[in-house]
C-alpha cells in the first residue's frame, strides 16, 4: 500500500512540473506573438471599400504614423488591420531624434516589429549616410540590415558592400561580402568589416587588402582608425611592390606614409635573388630602414653571400649596411664598418677598415669594391693602399702590394690578381718542399694566376728588381712589406 501511495505522490509531482513548464512556454509564445502597436496620427482621408480592397483601408494625404519614438510620414498607405501590416508609398520618411530614413516603398509588420524598405533608401545619422535599395529595420533591437548592395558615406570616407548591418544605439556597422572602403586616397578591400562610428575604428577580418598610392598590403586581421589614419595589420601579412615582397608578423601604417614592419621581417627581391631579414623595419617614400639583427642574403644555386650588420637601409636601389658589418659565404669572409650595394651597377663597396679573406688570402684596402651580378662575385677592385697576404709558413707570409689592384673570380673561386702599378711582393721560396729563402721583388706590374685556389704562377712585367735572401739569413724586419697587418683573429671571431 505504501508503495502505491508513494507512486501516486511521485506522479503528481511530475504532472505539476510539466504544467508549470507548459504554462511558461504558452506565456512566452503569447508574448512573442504580441503585436507592436502603431498609432496613426494623421491622414487627410481614409477609404474603406469591402468590394475593391476588403483586406485593407486606403490612407491618403499627409500620413503620419508613430511607433516606438519613430515617426513615419508618407503620401499614401494600405493599412491591413487583420494581419497588422501597413504598406507605404510615395515619398516616405522615417525620423527620430537622431535618424532620418528616406525610401519609396515600405512595409511595416507589427507582429515581427520590423519594417522592410525598398527603392532609393537613404539612412542618415549625424554626418553619415547609407544608400541602398533594400533595408530591413528591426525595431526591437534597433538594428538595420541591408542586402543587394549598399554604400555608406561619411565625409571623405566611403564604404561599399553587398551586405551590411547598422545598429542605431551603438552606432556600429558590420559590412559583409565584397567590401570596399575609400578614405581619401586609402582603400580597404575585404569581405568582413566592422565599423565603430563613434571611435572612427574599422575592424577587418579575413583575406583583405589595404591600398595606398603604390602600396598594396595583404592581411587577414587588422584595424584602422580613419581619424588618426593609423592602421594595424596582422596575420599572413605581405606587401607586394614592383621589385619586392615584404612580410612580417605585423604592419603599422600612419598618415605620413610610414610603414612599420614588426617581428620576423623578410624582404624578397626575386629578380636579383636578394633577401633581407630583420626584427624591425621602417618604410616611407624615400627610405627603407632595417634594425634588430638585419641580414642581407645574396642567393645562388651553389652558395649564399650573407651580410650581417646593426643597421640596413635602402634608398633608390642602393642597399647600405652600417656598423659592425660581417660578410660570410663559402669562399669569402669579410668585415668593415659600412657597406653599400648598388643594384644599378652591381657594385658592393666596403668602407672603414675593410678586409676580406678569400681561400686563405687576406685582402685589405682603404676601399674594397666587389662586382656582383648573375648571383656571383665576378671581380674585385682595390683602389687605394691595397695589400694581400697569405700565411705560407709558421713564420713567413707571402705578401703583395701596390698602388691599385684588381682580381677576377669564376664561380666564386679566385682566378687572377693584377697589380696595376708600383707592385711589390714577398714570398717564400721552396725547393723539394723545403724552405730555402725569401724573395723580395719590385715591379711596375704583377699578374698572379691561381688554380683551384692556389698560386699557379706569378708574372712580373717591366723593369723588375728581385732579391732572394737565404732562409737562415732573413731578419724579422725583412719578412714584411710596409703596412703589413695580419687580422686572422678577426676572421675567427666572425666564424665563431
Amino acid at each position: 500500500m505504501d508503495l502505491i501511495e508513494n507512486k501516486l505522490y511521485s506522479d503528481k509531482i511530475i504532472l505539476r512540473f510539466l504544467f508549470i513548464v507548459l504554462s511558461f512556454a504558452l506565456i512566452n509564445d503569447c508574448k512573442s506573438q504580441e503585436r507592436k502597436t502603431i498609432n496613426i496620427i494623421n491622414s487627410d482621408s481614409t477609404i474603406s471599400d469591402k468590394n475593391k480592397h476588403p483586406d485593407y483601408h486606403r490612407l491618403l494625404g499627409n500620413i503620419v504614423f508613430e511607433h516606438e519614438n519613430y515617426f513615419l510620414k508618407c503620401d499614401s498607405a494600405h493599412h491591413y488591420l487583420d494581419i497588422g501590416k501597413i504598406k507605404c508609398f510615395g515619398d516616405i520618411l522615417i525620423e527620430s531624434d537622431s535618424v532620418l530614413i528616406y525610401c519609396k516603398d515600405l512595409v511595416f509588420d507589427s507582429k515581427e516589429n520590423t519594417a522592410s524598405l525598398k527603392n532609393n533608401v537613404i539612412l542618415k545619422k549625424s554626418e553619415k549616410s547609407l544608400f541602398t535599395n533594400n533595408l530591413i529595420i528591426n525595431f526591437s533591437n534597433d538594428n538595420a540590415l541591408y542586402y543587394g548592395g549598399g554604400e555608406v558615406v561619411k565625409g571623405i570616407q566611403n564604404i561599399i558592400s553587398k551586405k551590411g548591418e547598422y545598429n542605431f544605439k551603438t552606432d556600429k556597422y558590420l559590412f559583409k561580402d565584397s567590401v570596399k572602403t575609400i578614405i581619401e586616397n586609402d582603400k580597404l578591400i575585404t569581405n568582413h568589416l566592422n565599423f565603430d562610428n563613434k571611435k572612427n575604428l574599422y575592424l577587418i577580418d579575413g583575406p583583405s587588402n589595404y591600398i595606398k598610392e603604390d602600396l598594396n598590403l595583404y592581411f587577414e586581421n587588422g584595424r584602422y582608425n580613419s581619424k588618426s589614419k593609423k592602421g594595424f595589420f596582422s596575420k599572413n601579412n605581405y606587401i607586394k611592390d614592383n621589385d619586392f615582397v615584404l612580410q612580417s608578423d605585423m604592419f603599422i601604417t600612419d598618415k605620413e606614409n610610414n610603414i612599420e614592419a614588426i617581428d620576423r621581417v623578410s624582404l624578397v627581391n626575386e629578380d636579383d635573388k636578394i633577401f633581407i631579414n630583420s626584427g624591425y623595419a621602417l618604410f616611407n617614400n624615400s627610405l627603407r630602414y632595417f634594425i634588430e639583427k638585419p641580414k642581407i642574403s645574396f642567393l645562388n644555386k651553389d652558395d649564399t653571400l650573407n651580410i650581417n650588420s646593426e643597421i640596413v637601409f635602402s634608398k633608390k636601389n642602393i642597399l647600405i649596411s652600417h656598423k659592425d658589418v660581417r660578410i660570410i659565404s663559402k669562399n669569402l669572409i669579410g668585415k668593415c664598418d659600412s657597406l653599400s650595394f648598388n643594384q644599378n651597377d652591381s657594385l658592393i663597396k666596403l668602407y672603414g677598415s675593410p678586409v676580406i679573406w678569400i681561400d686563405g688570402y687576406q685582402v685589405t684596402s682603404d676601399t674594397i669594391i666587389l662586382t656582383y651580378f648573375d648571383n656571383e662575385i665576378k671581380n674585385f677592385y682595390l683602389p687605394n693602399n691595397p695589400f694581400i697576404c697569405f700565411k705560407s709558413d709558421t713564420t713567413i707570409f707571402n705578401q703583395i702590394k701596390g698602388n691599385e689592384m684588381s682580381g677576377t673570380f669564376f664561380q666564386n673561386i679566385l682566378q687572377k690578381i693584377r697589380v696595376h702599378s708600383q707592385g711589390e711582393s714577398i714570398y717564400l721560396v721552396k725547393e723539394s718542399n723545403k724552405n730555402i729563402g725569401v724573395n723580395h721583388t719590385k715591379s711596375p706590374k704583377i699578374l698572379i694566376n691561381f688554380f683551384k685556389g692556389k698560386v699557379k704562377e706569378i708574372i712580373y712585367s717591366g723593369n723588375a728588381e728581385s732579391l732572394t735572401v737565404p732562409i737562415d739569413e732573413i731578419t724579422e724586419e725583412k719578412k714584411y712589406l710596409k703596412n703589413f697587418y695580419w687580422r686572422w683573429d678577426e676572421k675567427l671571431e666572425i666564424l665563431n
